[in-house]
C-alpha cells in the first residue's frame, strides 16, 4: 500500500498518479479534465471535500493534494485513506483504491 506523510496545518501537499482499474496491469488513467467533484475521505468516514485541496496536473495525470491547512489535532494519526472522484457519467463518485496517510504536527 503506498503511503504519504502531510503535516497539520501546513502548506505541504503529496501526488498521486490517478488510475482506475482492479490491477495495475489492467488500469487506466482516469481523466481527470472528465472530474467535476473530488472527495478524501479519511478513517471513519471523515470526508475532506474543499476543493481548493486538489490540484490536478492534467498533462501527467496527477492530483496533488495539499490538505494540511484543513487537518487538525483531531486528525493526527494514521489514516487509511481513499479518494473519490465524481464525473457527469459517474454523479454517485467512484472509490479509488486505499492509501495509507500518516498525519503528523
Amino acid at each position: 500500500m503506498i503511503e504519504f506523510t502531510t503535516y497539520i496545518g501546513r502548506d505541504n501537499s503529496f501526488s498521486l498518479k490517478v488510475w482506475r482499474g482492479e490491477a495495475q496491469q489492467s488500469a487506466s488513467p482516469l481523466p481527470l479534465a472528465a472530474v467535476t467533484r473530488w472527495e478524501l475521505v479519511l478513517r471513519g468516514g471523515e470526508v475532506l471535500d474543499d476543493q481548493a485541496i486538489f490540484v490536478p496536473k492534467f498533462d501527467q495525470n496527477i492530483l496533488e493534494i495539499n490538505a494540511g491547512p484543513w487537518l487538525t489535532e483531531d486528525h493526527y494519526g494514521s489514516h487509511r485513506a481513499h479518494l473519490v472522484a465524481y464525473t457527469f457519467e459517474n454523479d454517485d463518485g467512484v472509490r479509488l483504491p486505499d492509501f495509507k496517510l500518516k498525519v503528523l504536527s
